[in-house]
């Protein structure tokens, strides 16, 4: 990771044109799904139940457990159960322990749920070896934080751009205060390479924010890949949303951008074309 902040700090001289376009982010789950694991390690069944749920291969994700808080199988694959779940991102996946007959695996990832508010969950799995087999019995969330505070409705000023846009105000890690576009094509947050260099030469963003490279398609149909951070915290309004993942663009002139990883965390935004406006509220 020193290696890959230290190629963002070079990033900036050597960087080329700007690719515009909307950004949709590729939905391909790493690893197979819809194959029982059952007999790989505990850290892969886990990871093959996620996979299984993002693909929603819901009775392939039930046969990986036998926990009798996620039965029967109409609850577990319901909106609230994992059926909600549209996205699930592993940031961290461990072996904690484990003897011939029993494990326990560390997971900690991010699940974007319309059904419910999206989040960074930390969760404990314990699996027994059944018949050769690992399954998952129990588990634990040892936390679940929302990602967005702030209570009722806000008010945020916005502009617009020469293209119409609707620019807002935005303070990322309590640092750096930015105007960002609101883009509903885009999936998730995405910025400069040298927002970024700010964000590390001020300490707030740091290797243990690396969330590796992933694969997005543009407007214009082509394929590219961008690395990935953890925002802690971006600031709108009145509203706090934190854990925020973001791709960074390859030039520096990119325009910052709200994508859906943040407007979906707002329950309604209206806009007040009058006083240049929008109208947030959970």
């Amino acid at each position: 990771m020193k290696n890959l902040l230290s190629f963002f700090l070079v990033m900036v001289v050597v960087i080329t044109s700007c690719k515009d376009g909307e950004q949709t982010k590729s939905n391909e789950a790493s690893g197979k799904s819809g194959v029982i694991l059952g007999k790989a390690d505990p850290v892969t069944q886990v990871i093959g139940f996620f996979n299984d749920i993002m693909n929603q291969k819901y009775e392939n994700a039930f046969a990986r457990q036998n926990n009798e808080l996620w039965k029967p199988f109409e609850k577990f694959k319901s909106v609230n159960g994992y059926g909600g779940i549209t996205t699930i991102e592993v940031y961290d996946a461990k072996l904690v322990e484990m003897t011939n007959t029993s494990a326990q695996v560390y997971l900690q990832y991010f699940a974007a749920d319309p059904h419910n508010k999206d989040g960074i969950f930390k969760q404990y799995f314990m699996l027994n070896k059944i018949d050769s087999n690992w399954i998952i019995v129990n588990s634990t969330v040892i936390r679940d934080k929302r990602t967005i505070y702030g209570e009722g409705s806000g008010t945020v000023n916005f502009t617009r751009t020469n293209n119409g846009q609707m620019s807002v105000p935005v303070v990322i890690n309590n640092t750096l205060k930015i105007n960002f576009i609101l883009d509903s094509g885009a999936s998730e947050v995405n910025i400069s390479s040298v927002v970024l260099l700010t964000l590390i030469q001020t300490g707030t963003v740091d290797d243990d924010d690396y969330l590796g490279t992933e694969k997005y398609k543009l407007a214009n149909g082509s394929i590219v890949q961008s690395h990935r951070f953890l925002l802690k915290t971006l600031q709108i309004g009145n509203f706090l949303l934190e854990n925020i993942p973001a791709s960074v663009s390859d030039s520096i002139n990119s325009p910052m951008l709200l994508g859906q990883n943040v407007l979906n965390q707002f329950g309604k935004i209206t806009i007040d074309q009058k006083n240049n406006q929008l109208i947030i509220s959970q």
